[in-house]
């Protein structure tokens, strides 16, 4: 915004001399430009701490929206989580807030492992530690890059998160790659069940099959579209 008002310059009067009613009149009009200044720096302040809290509030709000609880897990998934009951569960992806894990360890003794990436970052470690309670079992880590014991866990589940972790050109690459990874993790005997698999083809269940991974539709299979996969690990020596 352009400066219309230019300062008078202060000058000390003479001793004997007083102020005359004109000078009076600019220094009374400068004043009153500062007070009008100060007003405008202390409402654009407000502006930006109300945009900050609104912008929190948001982070918030998209937080929750996009962790989701056993319920929607169950739908999406289509299992029955009395099949879980006890076992060590690998969550790929897991929602900030992680509500999965809590109604599955609270609700059916499971021991529930959370897969975060965004906790790679320090920062949102310190922050996820300072807002939330239930950080004790979460991995900072990709999909495509599991830093777990291979045969650790009897469940592993992944729901809207597997297509977060393509990167770049290479997405079917990668997709095969994350497929893998999970799979060197699971337990013999063990399931995987993922939903949506958007880049999922019959050309890509044929390359895992050739390295010894079954990856079968887990319900209606659609071409060019969101599909549900179950992979089964066979016990050792069958």
């Amino acid at each position: 915004m352009p400066n219309f008002f230019e300062k008078p310059s202060v000058v000390p009067l003479p001793q004997g001399r007083t102020e005359t009613p004109e000078s009076s009149k600019k220094r009374s009009l400068w004043d009153y430009v500062e007070h009008k200044r100060n007003e405008r720096r202390q409402r654009l302040e407000t502006i930006r701490k109300e945009d900050l809290k609104r912008e929190r509030q948001h982070t918030e709000e998209v937080a929750l929206s996009t962790d989701h609880n056993l319920k929607e897990y169950q739908i999406d998934l289509q299992f029955d989580p009395e099949d879980f009951r006890g076992k060590a569960i690998l969550d790929l992806g897991s929602g900030e807030y992680e509500t999965f894990s809590r109604e599955m360890t609270q609700n059916y003794d499971a021991l529930v492992v959370s897969l975060n990436p965004k906790l790679k970052d320090q920062e949102a470690r310190e922050a996820a530690q300072k807002k939330f309670d239930w950080q004790e079992m979460s991995v900072a880590a990709r999909g495509q890059q599991l830093p777990l014991k291979k045969e650790s866990f009897d469940v592993i589940l992944a729901r809207w998160s597997i297509s977060h972790y393509l990167q770049g050109e290479d997405r079917e690459d990668e997709l095969i790659l994350a497929i893998e990874q999970a799979y060197e993790t699971l337990k013999p005997g063990g399931i995987i069940l993922m939903n949506p698999i958007q880049s999922i083809t019959p050309a890509i269940m044929n390359k895992l099959k050739n390295k010894g991974i079954n990856v079968f539709p887990h319900g209606q299979y659609r071409e060019n579209g969101n599909n549900s996969i179950e992979i089964n690990k066979p016990l050792n020596g069958t």
